[in-house]
């Protein structure tokens, strides 16, 4: 459901663009692909430095298991989805219906600075997420060393 809102909400910005000076040419369209391409590789290179092994809490390991496992979903989802919309930008498609119109371009340039913006926000929430399992960690062995 969250996503289906923020599907709509880009809609709605693309909607409204259309109606302001800003464009978005072809390239910046492909600036930003290309930006979140890279970001891509690496986002998913981040998930797989996360380690539990030192953490004996089965109960957080499995919540920051699956916290992360959303993450590398949701990064996934809207690669393909970029490169999808980005390969639909050739076909340059518009609708016009009595006083609405809606060009295709203005969606595309919206989800990819929604995309980018979205890596952006999970890389900061996986570094948070390292933290908490430094932490974790560093409060098992000194316990450890207080017994």
């Amino acid at each position: 459901m969250k996503w289906l809102f923020r599907i709509i909400l880009i809609i709605i910005i693309a909607f409204g663009l259309q109606y302001t000076p800003i464009t978005f040419s072809d390239d910046f369209c492909f600036v930003v692909y290309t930006v979140i391409g890279i970001m891509f590789p690496l986002a998913l290179n981040q998930k797989m430095t996360f380690a539990f092994i030192e953490i004996p809490n089965d109960k957080f390991v499995k919540e920051q298991r699956s916290r992360l496992a959303k993450i590398m979903y949701s990064y996934i989802v809207l690669f393909a989805f970029a490169t999808a919309v980005l390969l639909l930008k050739s076909l340059a498609l518009n609708f016009e219906w009595k006083w609405i119109k809606f060009d295709f371009k203005f969606f595309i340039g919206s989800y990819l600075i929604f995309t980018l913006v979205y890596f952006i926000g999970n890389f900061i929430s996986l570094a948070k997420l390292k933290d908490q399992i430094d932490d974790e960690i560093r409060k098992l062995k000194y316990s450890k060393n207080d017994d």
